[in-house]
C-alpha cells in the first residue's frame, strides 16, 4: 500500500522563520528593556544586603532591615552619636539593637530578612551605625532622627512610579540625599511584577543612599501582584497597610487604597488619625489620584467620593498620590471645585514608569510629561515646592500655605 505523507503547505517554513525572527527580536528587545532598567543586573548573595531605614511615629526610634543568605542569630544593629567618630568602646554610649530574623519563600526562593529596631534616640541627631550579620559587618552608614522642634524648617522629597526603571530610581535618590531631604516618600508602584528578585534590585540601585535615608512607602497596584513579599520588605508604623507618622510641624498619614472597597475599611482610621492631630501641617499619602485629566486615567478609579469629607474636615493641606505616570499639580480644590484656600492634589508618577499622555481640565494647574521627582522646604508658614527632572532642570516651582 501506497503511504501518502502529508506536505507542508508551503508558507509552513517561511512563517516558522518568521516567528523565530520575532522570538529574537523579542529576546533583543527585552534584553534592552532590562539593561535600561536594571533588570538585568544580578544581585550577589550576602551575609547583608539591601540595607535601608524606615521611620517610625516615634522621633527617638528608627528601623534598620537587610537581607541575608544566611540564618542566624547574631544580627545586631549598633549605633552611636557621630559626633563621637568611631564607634565608642564605652558601650554606654552605643544603642544596640538586635535583629528579629524572619524568613518566607517566594517561588522557589526561601528569602531571609531581619528587622532590627533602635530605640531611645536624641530627636534631630546624626548617628553613624554598622550592621553585624553572620560573622560579617557592613560598612558605617549614618542616621538622622527626626525633628520634634516644630518651628524647625526641613526638606523632604516626594516621587513615585518607578515600575522597574532602577536605574533612574537610584539617580533620583542620589539627588534626593545631595537636596539634603530628611526623608523621601514614595507614593508606590515600587516594582513591575512585585518580585523578590525586582526588590533586591530596586535596594541595589539605591544601595548608596537608603542606608542613609529613610524611605516612606505608599502601596500600589503593582504591589499587589505580591502582597506579602511589599510587607516583608519594610517595618513601618501601626499596622503598615495603613500607618501615620509625625515629622517637626508635619502630620503624614498613609492610606491603603488600590481598591475603593478596600479602601472603605480604611476610612474609620484615617479620619481617627487626622482628627487627633494639632499639626500645623496634614498630608495624606495615597497610590491613587483624586484628580488626574491624562486620557489614560480612569476616573471610576477616584477616592475622591469616599475621602473628600475626610480631608477637608480634617485640615489636610496637600494629598500626595502617583500611579498616573506624568506630573500634576491640581488648582487649590473643595468639595470637588477649584477654590480659593482649598486642598492641593499633587500626582507625581514619574520616577521611570512608562509615561502617560497629557489631558487638561478645570483641575489643573500644571501637567508635565516627564520623568521628576519633587523636593519641598517645609517651615510653619509656607511649603516650597521645586519639580525637578532627572538631570536637575525646574520644571515647576509653587507654594502652599496650611489650610486654618
Amino acid at each position: 500500500m501506497m503511504s501518502i505523507i502529508p506536505q507542508r503547505p508551503a508558507f509552513a517554513g517561511a512563517r516558522r522563520r518568521s516567528l523565530a525572527l520575532l522570538a529574537i527580536l523579542g529576546v533583543c528587545i527585552l534584553a534592552a528593556l532590562s539593561a535600561q532598567s536594571g533588570l538585568g543586573q544580578s544581585i550577589p548573595e550576602r551575609a547583608i544586603s539591601c540595607v535601608h531605614l524606615t521611620l517610625s511615629d516615634d522621633p527617638t526610634v528608627v528601623n534598620v532591615t537587610w537581607r541575608s543568605n544566611q540564618v542566624t542569630e547574631d544580627g545586631v544593629v549598633k549605633a552611636w552619636p557621630a559626633q563621637l567618630g568611631e564607634m565608642p568602646a564605652d558601650e554606654a554610649q552605643v544603642v544596640t539593637a538586635q535583629a528579629v530574623q524572619h524568613s518566607y519563600k517566594f517561588a522557589r526562593e526561601t528569602v531571609n530578612i531581619y528587622d532590627a529596631t533602635l530605640k531611645g534616640l536624641r530627636p534631630d541627631t546624626v548617628y553613624n551605625y554598622i550592621v553585624n550579620c553572620a560573622g560579617e559587618s557592613s560598612p558605617v552608614y549614618q542616621l538622622q532622627t527626626a525633628i520634634t522642634d516644630v518651628e524647625a524648617g526641613y526638606t523632604f522629597v516626594v516621587m513615585g512610579d518607578c515600575r522597574g526603571n532602577y536605574g533612574l530610581f537610584g539617580k533620583f535618590m542620589r539627588m534626593a540625599r545631595e537636596a539634603g531631604a530628611r526623608f523621601v516618600l514614595f507614593t508606590g508602584d515600587m516594582t513591575d511584577g512585585a518580585t523578590q528578585a525586582e526588590w533586591n534590585m530596586w535596594f541595589e540601585a539605591a544601595a548608596d543612599t537608603l542606608p542613609y535615608l529613610p524611605l516612606m512607602p505608599v502601596f500600589g497596584n503593582h504591589e499587589r501582584g505580591a502582597p506579602r513579599t511589599y510587607f516583608e520588605q519594610f517595618v513601618l508604623p501601626g499596622t503598615e497597610k495603613s500607618y501615620s507618622f509625625d515629622y517637626g510641624m508635619a502630620h503624614f498619614a498613609i492610606v491603603y487604597d488600590v481598591t475603593n472597597a478596600e479602601l472603605e475599611e480604611e476610612v474609620p482610621w484615617l479620619a481617627k488619625d487626622l482628627a487627633g492631630s494639632d499639626a500645623v501641617w496634614k498630608f495624606l499619602a495615597l497610590h491613587r489620584p483624586f484628580y488626574a485629566s491624562s486620557p489614560e486615567w480612569d476616573e471610576s478609579q477616584s477616592p475622591k467620593d469616599i475621602l473628600l469629607p475626610v480631608v477637608e474636615n480634617n485640615g489636610v493641606s496637600m494629598v500626595f498620590s502617583g500611579h498616573v505616570h506624568l506630573y500634576e499639580r491640581s488648582v487649590p480644590m473643595l468639595g470637588g471645585k477649584p477654590a480659593k484656600g482649598g486642598i492641593v492634589y499633587q500626582v507625581t508618577g514619574g520616577a521611570g514608569a512608562p509615561l502617560y499622555a497629557l489631558g487638561t481640565s478645570e483641575t489643573t494647574a500644571k501637567t508635565i510629561r516627564t520623568e521628576h521627582m519633587i523636593i519641598y522646604k517645609i517651615t510653619p508658614r509656607v511649603l516650597s515646592a521645586t519639580v525637578v527632572d532627572s538631570n536637575g532642570g525646574i520644571l515647576d516651582e509653587y507654594t502652599v500655605t496650611p489650610r486654618k
